[in-house]
């Protein structure tokens, strides 16, 4: 193995971002998460390479910030990207207080490929699909390149009547018209 390239983003970072804390690749994309950026409110960039290039270039990435995710929620925790339908991603935000301390939260983004912008196209957070107090929903992400699955990680969910943070998964498909299906999957 040789190193290909340096991604450099410490020039657009801050103290306490952790920058790189999350990462995921599926050609030509790199996702890469920093739950710490402004107070632990979080974010993740979307870096594409150029087509001929081994280079992941900072020119042309994309901030993608939750517009409601508040300090300390971890945004960036977990990533997870692929280029399916012209790209889509998701973004974990384990800490986040929607209904509840630490319920957690996973966003969902698409890639609109006129404009190469990213933007949210469905979220999951709190009591949503049976979430409670606790879960963390988007402790880990995961998604394939070549297929229209997500994968969405609640280590600390409860089974019914039993406490004992068994954990589970949800998964979500992108629809052939581009959306997030509402309605995941649940692997207990």
């Amino acid at each position: 193995f040789a190193q290909q390239h340096l991604v450099d983003v410490m020039a657009a970072g801050q103290a306490g971002e952790r920058m790189g804390a999350s990462i995921g690749l599926a050609d030509p994309y790199l996702i890469v998460g920093a739950p710490g950026y402004n107070s632990g409110q979080g974010r993740a960039r979307i870096m594409r390479r150029s087509t001929g290039s081994s280079s992941y270039l900072l020119s042309t990435d994309v901030t993608i910030l939750a517009p409601n995710s508040p300090a300390g929620a971890g945004f960036g925790s977990s990533v997870a990207i692929s280029d399916v339908g012209g790209g889509w991603a998701v973004v974990g935000a384990p800490m986040h207080n929607w209904s509840g301390s630490q319920t957690g939260s996973a966003y969902f983004y698409v890639r609109d490929a006129a404009t190469n912008q990213w933007t949210e196209n469905f979220h999951v957070w709190g009591g949503d699909y049976g979430g409670e107090v606790g879960d963390r929903r988007g402790t880990s992400v995961a998604m394939s390149s070549n297929s229209p699955f997500a994968a969405v990680g609640i280590p600390f969910a409860d089974e019914p009547g039993n406490p004992d943070d068994h954990g589970k998964v949800q998964i979500f498909e992108r629809m052939a018209n581009g959306n997030v299906s509402a309605s995941p999957t649940t692997v207990r």
